[in-house]
């Protein structure tokens, strides 16, 4: 009896160890698949200020078959979830997928990249991928100067104010033309003039992003109105700034002083008149634009006698009212008006209009 119980008993055992066994090999359980990872991305995951015109691309761990890669198995998309155009490249060789955008990316979007689907050449599983990247700011025009409608800008001296226009980020100065920045000059005061281009050079400087516009006679204008424009500016990583416009006047060129001087009573018949002017003249625009005429009634014109002297560089202009003794000068006991109006500059620029009045003695 004992033996038969040892014999029923290791024929149980084995009959268990037999079922085990087949269980372990049951047709009907899954075998989990070999599987392939994606072993590099660009741009990085969370990537900032890349530039608009950035392929994406992912290098997987070993050969895909291409005919699983497309633009459902390679996505990329907008915050929003638009999808990106683009066209996709595969190189065997470096096991790289390329998405190619078919237009520049948007600034300052972030976006997310989908790979999902992808199948190994040896049948892989390629576990879905998502990675996300930020572009470039939108480029933005922090300042500029001057202020826009800004009257009285000083030109020369204490106060010598720039076209400038200052950036969020680098801008790509290389491809900088007068076409992107310049400006337009016209004078003001005396007469009606057109507006012209302002000859200047471009400077930029990109430890404070500034882009300067630099008149070639190294300073701006007197008397006149700029309208400037700024256009077509590319950061260095793509980002676009289309256009902004401003304008202002420049501070008008002054006369300093007249002899006689306003206000002046007792003034000999015979008394020069003598004009200051705050910079050199153009002797052509003198004559007919300083007038010595009654201050009342029909303000009768006093017509000067020969012609003016320059001096002091042409900034002091003398005209006679008396050349010799036969000349009888100015009415006795009259108030007179000097009136200058239409004079330029050397460098074109009108002064402002003065009006100064005296009166004489007996």
């Amino acid at each position: 009896m004992k033996v038969l119980h040892s014999l029923i008993t290791s024929g149980l055992l084995l009959s268990l160890i037999l079922m085990i066994g087949c269980n372990a090999g049951d047709p009907f359980e899954s075998i989990p698949p070999p599987s392939l990872s994606i072993v590099r991305v660009e741009p990085a995951e969370n990537q900032a200020n890349v530039p608009l015109d950035q392929t994406i691309s992912v290098t997987f761990e070993s050969d895909i078959n291409e005919n699983t890669l497309n633009r459902a198995t390679f996505l990329v998309s907008t915050r929003s979830g638009t999808n990106v155009p683009g066209a996709i490249e595969y190189n065997s060789q470096t096991r790289a997928a390329t998405f190619r955008p078919l237009i520049f990316l948007k600034a300052g979007e972030r976006y997310e990249v989908n790979v999902d689907q992808v199948v190994g050449l040896n049948k892989e599983f390629v576990p879905p991928h998502i990675f996300h990247f930020t572009t470039t700011p939108v480029l933005l025009l922090e300042s500029f100067n001057p202020r826009n409608g800004s009257v009285g800008v000083k030109v020369t001296g204490l106060g010598k104010q720039e076209i400038f226009a200052r950036f969020n980020q680098s801008i790509d100065a290389a491809n900088l033309s007068s076409n992107n920045f310049f400006a337009f000059e016209q004078s003001f005061g005396g007469e009606t003039s057109f507006a012209t281009k302002l000859e200047a050079n471009l400077e930029y400087d990109d430890t404070i992003r500034r882009l300067t516009l630099n008149p070639i006679n190294g300073r701006l204008k007197f008397s006149s109105h700029y309208y400037v424009i700024l256009r077509d500016i590319q950061s260095i990583q793509g980002a676009r700034l289309d256009e902004v416009s401003w304008d202002f006047r420049t501070d008008p060129v002054r006369i300093n002083a007249v002899t006689p001087s306003t206000g002046s009573i007792n003034v000999s018949t015979g008394t020069p008149v003598e004009i200051f002017f705050q910079g050199a003249v153009a002797r052509d625009s003198v004559i007919g634009n300083v007038k010595l005429r009654k201050a009342f009634g029909i303000q009768q014109e006093f017509f000067f006698k020969g012609e003016p002297t320059f001096e002091q560089g042409d900034t002091k202009v003398t005209f006679q009212t008396r050349l010799s003794e036969g000349d009888p000068g100015l009415d006795s006991v009259t108030r007179y008006e000097i009136l200058v109006n239409g004079v330029k500059t050397a460098q074109d620029e009108f002064f402002q209009e003065f009006r100064s009045t005296f009166t004489t003695g007996n």
